[in-house]
């Protein structure tokens, strides 16, 4: 047939997927170069739906057949999205060896202080003494 197009993603059927496609796929990589990651990808997704619809058969087969045929439309609907890996973290530590951590009935709360009989003595340590 003159008019026919095929099913197919290389065909004409999908000229604008494969247009938004490739915007979504060069921008990825331009944000990717830009931010720098190092891993992205895209997806695409195609919805299929079939339309149902009845329209007048020719009239030399009206008579055999009767006055309408059922017809498929396709409809394809499609999405493509895409996302890159950039990952970004920090950690750390906060350990004090000169600290020990004891309930403090006024504030309610545990507080840090120096550790009291450390065989290490400090300054504080006096401040700090146990009343007993």
């Amino acid at each position: 047939m003159k008019n026919e197009h095929r099913v197919a993603l290389a065909a004409e059927t999908f000229d604008q997927l494969r247009f938004d496609a490739d915007l979504v796929l060069n921008k990825l990589i331009k944000n990717m170069a830009e931010k720098d990651a190092m891993e992205g990808n895209v997806t695409i997704k195609i919805d299929v739906s079939l339309l149902q619809e009845y329209v007048p058969r020719p009239k030399e087969e009206q008579e055999k057949n009767g006055d309408t045929r059922r017809i498929l439309k396709p409809k394809f609907e499609h999405k493509i999205s895409s996302t890159m890996q950039i990952k970004d973290s920090k950690s750390g530590t906060s350990y004090s060896d000169t600290m020990e951590m004891v309930w403090d009935d006024d504030k309610k709360e545990y507080v840090l202080i120096p550790i009291r009989g450390a065989a290490q003595m400090s300054i504080f340590d006096f401040e700090n003494k146990d009343p007993q």
